[in-house]
């Protein structure tokens, strides 16, 4: 029997806050390009990050952070695939803002 791989990594609330419908099928069809199994933890909640209405049913609820979980033969490039997905959904920082020539607030 062959060791299971585990990643994890969790996604802050500031990354969960807010998700579209769009958002939530982005990251489904993300999820289901890999072979590995992808979970989604979120206080007492798991549920199949490949599967559209689970996603869609957590993201109902008051945003919180995420655990995302991986296992499998790809579940390290699918982690960091997720990974990058929901954090081009970071709101650009103040100093960002700040540099582009936008006045302080």
């Amino acid at each position: 029997m062959q060791n299971a791989v585990f990643y994890s990594k969790e996604l802050p609330a500031s990354l969960c806050s807010g998700l579209r419908l769009r958002d939530v099928a982005r990251l489904v069809r993300y999820a289901n390009r890999f072979q590995c199994r992808v979970l989604i933890r979120a206080d007492d909640a798991v549920v199949n990050a490949k599967s559209l209405i689970e996603v869609s049913n957590l993201a109902l609820k008051p945003a919180g952070p995420l655990l995302l979980e991986t296992s499998g033969p790809d579940a390290r490039q699918c982690l960091e695939a997720l990974w990058r997905l929901m954090d081009r959904r970071r709101p650009p920082q103040r100093q960002a803002a700040l540099s582009a020539g936008a006045q302080p607030g």
